[in-house]
């Protein structure tokens, strides 16, 4: 949405999306921590609208006077919506970056062969091959220590 855009444009789209059971229900449109979008002013736009940034995450949840009897594996945004703009196909921006990262079943050894031989290629891009081996060891101590934080929880 343009920032000059009125706010009541974010509250039809997110009408027009939900499914016609959660439509029913009292909800709220909330902004970052906690701030609810309280107005639908015709007048106020989205630069009116205090704490509301670009790239900023609108969260939707039901009114507080009113608990929902939904299913829980019911949707409540329309499948069609659901099908146009969700995706099941991850990527990331640095994947082309990180196409070598050592696997988790991989031991410290094999993380120092592939160091060895980015070390000893003689491509003219050396600095381009520092910098993804530093990508691939920051990348293997995130995922080791994620995995010890995920073990300590289960322990």
């Amino acid at each position: 949405f343009h920032p000059n855009a009125p706010i009541t444009e974010l509250f039809e789209f997110v009408h027009n999306s939900l499914t016609d059971a959660v439509k029913t229900y009292a909800y709220e449109l909330v902004l970052p921590p906690d701030q609810v979008i309280k107005t639908k002013q015709e007048n106020l736009t989205f630069k009116g609208v205090g704490g509301m940034i670009p790239a900023c995450t609108v969260r939707f949840r039901f009114g507080k006077k009113i608990t929902p009897k939904l299913d829980v594996k019911e949707s409540y945004i329309r499948s069609e919506l659901i099908e146009k703009y969700i995706t099941t196909d991850i990527t990331s921006l640095r994947s082309d970056q990180l196409e070598n990262v050592v696997s988790s079943n991989d031991d410290a050894q094999s993380s120092n062969d592939k160091q060895k031989e980015v070390q000893t290629n003689d491509s003219g891009n050396e600095a381009k091959d520092k910098q993804l081996l530093k990508a691939q060891i920051k990348a293997r101590q995130k995922l080791e220590a994620s995995k010890r934080r995920y073990q300590k929880m289960n322990e």
